[in-house]
């Protein structure tokens, strides 16, 4: 007989003498039929064993290889094909894109359901490969990634209003508006790149409406999306 997924990581924390079988036994007994997928979870939340030996030993049980994303150059056209609403929600992070063969930083690869999310939106014939990095790394990155990526567009406003000290500020009717999500580089006049940057936003959230309300030293920007 086949040995689960379960079993087998249960097994090298204990080979390991990474957590106590009494202390193992405890925490299953307070969860119901937990599925193969759930039990990285499980143990993540519980405290009882670090992030980095967990995956060390997912990564071994898995074949899934183990990456330091901290050292990783975040490529911005790969990150800019999944929302980061999406990315956020499940804590993935798009590394590479070559062809149709996209690549995942993600803290738990028995997650299918939100491997399946990225593998659809992210267009049919996609192969997805998998690599792991710890919840805080992957979290700190795409921190990282979206503060620069504001910060850019900070730079880009503050350019074209420099003059008259004038602010802009974006507004959406939905819960998840982020600036940041339409940071991206023109080629053309500051002018030009704001107007850019606002339908890009405008599109990329489905707004039916762009609203500029002007006020005395800043421009107000709401974009009122529908929501399905």
């Amino acid at each position: 007989m086949d040995i689960s997924l379960r079993e087998r990581i249960l097994k090298e924390l204990l080979d390991g003498g990474l957590v106590e079988k009494e202390r193992i036994d405890t925490l299953l007994d307070k969860i119901q039929e937990e599925t193969d997928g759930d039990i990285i979870n499980m143990f993540t939340e519980s405290g009882m064993v670090s992030d980095k030996d967990l995956l060390t030993i997912v990564s071994r049980v898995m074949g899934v290889p183990f990456i330091d994303v901290s050292r990783m150059a975040l490529d911005p056209e790969v990150m800019e094909t999944i929302p980061e609403k999406l990315l956020r929600r499940h804590l993935i992070l798009p590394l590479s894109k070559i062809g149709k063969d996209l690549t995942l930083v993600v803290a738990n690869p028995a997650d299918v359901l939100a491997i399946d999310d990225i593998r659809t939106i992210s267009g049919s014939g996609c192969t997805v490969k998998l690599v792991l990095s710890t919840r805080k790394d992957i979290q700190e990155a795409l921190d990282n990634f979206y503060k620069t990526e504001e910060e850019s567009l900070t730079e880009i406003i503050t350019d074209e209003n420099t003059e008259d000290e004038s602010e802009v500020e974006f507004i959406s009717n939905t819960d998840d508006a982020d600036i940041t999500e339409i940071a991206k580089e023109s080629k053309a006049a500051p002018t030009i790149k704001m107007v850019d940057l606002i339908v890009s936003e405008a599109l990329k959230k489905n707004a039916s409406d762009i609203h500029i309300e002007p006020q005395e030293k800043s421009l107000r920007v709401r974009h009122y999306c529908l929501v399905v």
